[in-house]
């Protein structure tokens, strides 16, 4: 599944917040469910469904959170990057 973070997302998002980052307004609008972003992976709210992010995602989540507000928007590019399939993965 790919997922875009927009210019939009940027904008709108917010720093250090897990539930309203860029990142995670962009997983939220691909999957139609509420989501927690770690700098790592991300989670649904219910706790399930961890998924590791690419290398560059991890990357580009620690730019944002660091960088003073208006150069987010100069620096913090919009990018696309894949995930596995969101399913819990079977028990055995």
């Amino acid at each position: 599944m790919k997922i875009t973070v927009t210019r939009e997302d940027i904008r709108a998002g917010i720093q250090r917040d897990c539930e309203r980052c860029p990142v995670a307004l962009a997983i939220k609008r691909a999957i139609n469910e509420n989501v927690i972003v770690l700098p790592a992976g991300f989670y649904k709210t219910d706790h399930t469904g961890f998924r590791y992010f690419p290398e560059n995602t991890y990357r580009w989540i620690r730019r944002y959170d660091k960088l003073w507000r208006p150069l987010r928007w100069l620096l913090c590019r919009p990018f696309t990057f894949e995930l596995d399939r969101l399913d819990p993965p079977p028990f055995h």
